[in-house]
């Protein structure tokens, strides 16, 4: 991404959110709250932008169906699909009796934002690139007594939060877009301090081609445009072997077919980007 901009990928992500929530069979997956924040952040992200109004009109949703359909078609409902899962094993977790919540790139996500009050006993960090978040701050105002931001830059950073353990750390839609080598150390760095991980990555394709399985050239056009393309991608036996290294030893994936039918839903999405839970 661009030093002093915020990201293009969660703005797209949260106008995303906006205009699948306007599908009744999606609706029931977004709750109210979680749409006010992602119109917040759209329009803090693009202030005197006519897109905040412009996602509310359906001939602009079909719009972007269509631009979907020839980038990466069905991305908006897998964004939807995949932050219902995490959310899902987030509680669990929680419930559970974990002391931190901790999500690293959060983007303009609202998953802790939404937590933190249900959890007054919880402490939930959020970390992100300076830029992304002083948008998401600006959009806030104010935010939960028990949740706190720190800035990162995860290309050239680790994420280093203190907080108290057990923790659960999630790293949704990110790790993608960071160099491997950075990858690995950000996992053995979870590993030896942290516990337990929530993390997606996208499974590998074909060799020199990196993305959903159903992505077109466009889409890497757009990403490449951005500064944000993606920058690797593994089979979930390499990533397996990573997170034994870094310490983990209970490790299961969800495939992006097996978490989308978890919602009873199949053909027509994004494919392509596995859901990984490890614990120490």
């Amino acid at each position: 991404m661009k030093a002093n901009m915020a990201s293009q990928t969660a703005v797209v992500v949260a106008a995303g959110t906006v205009i699948t929530s306007r599908e009744p069979r999606f609706q029931n997956l977004v709750t109210e709250s979680a749409r006010r924040f992602a119109q917040d952040f759209v329009r803090a992200a693009r202030p005197g932008s006519m897109l905040p109004a412009l996602i509310e009109q359906r001939w602009f949703r079909n719009v972007m169906s269509l631009v979907q359909s020839v980038t990466i078609p069905g991305l908006f409902r897998h964004h939807i699909l995949r932050k219902a899962f995490i959310e899902r094993q987030a509680r669990l977790s929680l419930q559970e009796g974990i002391r931190s919540f901790v999500v690293v790139g959060a983007g303009f996500d609202s998953l802790a934002l939404r937590l933190a009050p249900e959890f007054p006993g919880v402490q939930f960090v959020e970390l992100d690139h300076p830029a992304t978040q002083r948008v998401k701050r600006r959009a806030l105002g104010s935010f939960p007594e028990n949740l706190r931001f720190e800035s990162v830059d995860l290309g050239s950073e680790l994420p280093t939060p203190e907080v108290a353990t057990p923790a659960l750390t999630i790293v949704e839609g990110v790790l993608m877009y960071i160099p491997l080598e950075t990858v690995e150390k950000i996992l053995r760095h979870i590993g030896q301090s942290q516990g337990a991980l929530i993390f997606t990555f996208m499974e590998r394709l074909t060799v020199g081609r990196i993305g959903f399985y159903n992505q077109t050239w466009l889409a890497d056009l757009w990403l490449k445009r951005k500064s944000e393309p993606f920058k690797w991608d593994a089979s979930q036996t390499e990533i397996e072997a990573i997170l034994v290294e870094a310490g983990f030893t209970r490790i299961e994936f969800w495939n992006s077919e097996k978490y989308h039918a978890a919602f009873g839903h199949g053909d027509g999405l994004a494919r392509g980007e596995t859901i990984c839970i490890a614990r120490t």
